[in-house]
């Protein structure tokens, strides 16, 4: 009888370290501060340059880090990021495609961080690569310039199922030359880990 309550006072005291342990791990875990994520989604093409070019709405996807402490309200994204929209113009005669591939530093505000679903506004600035390729007939020319731009918008975390998800809308404007802006509103559903 003495045998069986000294096992059963260590399974227990192993079972108590156990829970301990895994209690501890798992509030280092919601206390976490340093985020990962990725999404893809559309990148809708608007303004002066969009309409002359006549470009369509295209694909979007993006990977960050990010860092905002527990219950706080500002925290920090890098993000990198690459869209490609078609261009469709002179009645079908010249086909191409604009790709922006870039990378922005953001700044976020968290409206609501206590619950499953934390709305937040984002904004901040970004250098993007954007590479012009047409093709008129048998002619290919492809062309590169990298510029700057501003970026904000809305988003969303929320949880589905046992992962964090989001969703978030922008205005993304890149400057080019002679006063010309790049415009798209990117939509994306990603996860975050």
């Amino acid at each position: 009888m003495r045998k069986f309550s000294s096992v059963a006072s260590r399974t227990l005291a192993a079972a108590a370290v156990i829970a301990v342990s895994a209690s501890s791990v798992s509030a280092q875990a919601a206390e976490r501060t340093v985020r990962f994520g990725i999404a893809g989604g559309m990148a809708i093409p608007t303004g002066e340059i969009a309409d002359g070019l006549d470009l369509q709405p295209g694909f979007t996807g993006l990977a960050y880090i990010g860092w905002q402490p527990r219950f706080q309200p500002i925290g920090l994204r890098f993000e990198a990021d690459v869209s490609r929209n078609n261009v469709e113009f002179l009645q079908d005669q010249l086909e191409g495609n604009i790709t922006q591939i870039g990378g922005a530093a953001n700044a976020i505000l968290t409206i609501a961080n206590d619950g499953n679903f934390r709305p937040y506004v984002i904004g901040g600035i970004g250098a993007y690569n954007i590479r012009y390729d047409d093709r008129f007939r048998d002619f290919d020319d492809q062309e590169n310039e990298t510029r700057m731009g501003l970026n904000g918008g809305v988003g969303a975390k929320f949880r589905l199922g046992g992962i964090n998800a989001f969703v978030e809308g922008r205005y993304k404007s890149i400057f080019l030359e002679n006063d010309r802006k790049l415009n798209t509103i990117p939509i994306v559903f990603g996860f975050e880990f």
